[in-house]
């Protein structure tokens, strides 16, 4: 009888100890500086990412639902997370690159691999394809996925389908409407042949391929 009273108060001794160990380290172990590195052009509400882990502590505070909240901006691609003790929670953001930038009310905004918009572009532009004219998110997709092998500068969506190109040598395509695919191969095919000079290329009519 005593061996078994024995046993109940050391199993409630150390079950004290270790509850009051680990209170005594969830306070010590408290997140009260978060830092945010990486983001360039995303709008995410920061100072709720930040809320969301101060106070928290280090190693049990939620990364991913904070995460969740950072990727709810299509800017961001991924986070990764740095414990720094003992209060110190780094965070490093990787945003999505850019396939081309879009022109609108003199503001550059990204766009995907998928056409979609992804926000404004806060960075140097110069070196970006750059596409104007109406907003069409199939169009797009579909332009991204057939330049990709050209050296295009700069492009406008005359309208559904149909597409003015200039390349980085200073050379112009007018497209006929949905034959992008097609009329870029023939652009390559005529400037790897054709030695005369020429710097438009007009495939707007499907019967004839004119050179200006």
């Amino acid at each position: 009888m005593f061996t078994k009273i024995t046993y109940v108060i050391h199993r409630t001794i150390i079950f004290c100890i270790i509850l009051g160990l680990s209170a005594l380290l969830y306070k010590e172990l408290q997140i009260y500086d978060v830092q945010i590195h990486g983001v360039l052009h995303s709008n995410v509400n920061l100072n709720q990412v930040k809320q969301k882990c101060q106070n928290q502590n280090l190693f049990l505070c939620n990364t991913k639902e904070i995460c969740k909240i950072l990727q709810s901006d299509y800017w961001i691609q991924n986070c990764q997370f740095i414990r720094k003790w003992p209060h110190t929670m780094e965070i490093l953001v990787s945003e999505k690159i850019p396939m081309a930038l879009f022109l609108k009310n003199e503001k550059y905004f990204g766009v995907d691999i998928q056409g979609r918009i992804l926000g404004e572009y806060k960075q140097n532009a110069k070196n970006m394809l750059c596409i104007k004219g109406t907003y069409d998110q199939h169009d797009f997709q579909k332009f991204l996925q057939y330049v990709k092998d050209y050296d295009v500068k700069k492009a406008v969506l005359v309208r559904k389908g149909r597409w003015d190109i200039t390349f980085k040598n200073g050379k112009k395509l007018r497209s006929g409407i949905d034959s992008l695919k097609n009329d870029l191969k023939i652009y390559r095919q005529i400037s790897e042949t054709e030695n005369q000079k020429w710097s438009v290329m007009d495939l707007r009519n499907s019967e004839r391929i004119i050179l200006k």
